[in-house]
């Protein structure tokens, strides 16, 4: 059977193009275990792409510290944004920052899913933004067999000329989006 990941510190595959994080278990659990607890797949050279995080358990997934798959800006181009992917069996609660914002002056945001087999309650932000001249937001979607419970979340285009993102929010029960 598989077994439990906590994360309490940092885990990190930042490279000039973001890296990858794989993670599989029954649950998984990040947590705040210090100022600079992260799981971080961010690019680091001008105009790099965020990486990705990939996270599958069969039972919960509890996000306590961030995940970070931006990508990073230069002076001509902008770095894209990564994707996000948690899967669960049970109940996802997001309750650290998702930042995966494309950067200036024209990167697009990222994509984050969520599937769940039980509910999902996200608590703290999740940033898809893209930036600038012309960058277009990111795509996010969640579905949860349960309730779905939603906050801070943004994909658009931050621009008048940029391209705005989505959201798509399914639930088999009840839908809050809080104010």
């Amino acid at each position: 059977a598989p077994q439990e990941i906590r994360v309490s510190g940092t885990m990190e595959a930042r490279g000039g193009e973001g890296g990858s994080v794989d993670m599989s278990a029954e649950p998984i659990t990040t947590l705040r275990g210090g100022i600079f607890s992260r799981v971080d797949a961010r690019a680091f050279a001008g105009a790099g792409f965020g990486g990705a995080v990939d996270l599958f358990a069969f039972g919960p997934i509890s996000i306590g510290s961030p995940l970070l798959v931006q990508g990073e800006p230069s002076i001509d181009l902008g770095g894209d944004g990564g994707d996000v992917t948690l899967t669960a069996g049970q109940d996802i609660s997001i309750g650290a920052p998702i930042n995966l914002f494309g950067t200036v002056p024209d990167g697009f945001g990222g994509t984050a899913d969520f599937v769940a087999g039980g509910s999902i309650t996200q608590v703290a932000s999740i940033d898809g933004t893209g930036k600038r001249t012309f960058g277009a937001g990111g795509s996010i979607t969640f579905f949860a067999k349960k309730d779905l419970t939603l906050r801070s979340i943004a994909t658009g285009g931050l621009c008048d000329s940029c391209i705005g993102g989505e959201v798509e929010a399914t639930a088999g029960c009840g839908l809050t989006l809080s104010a």
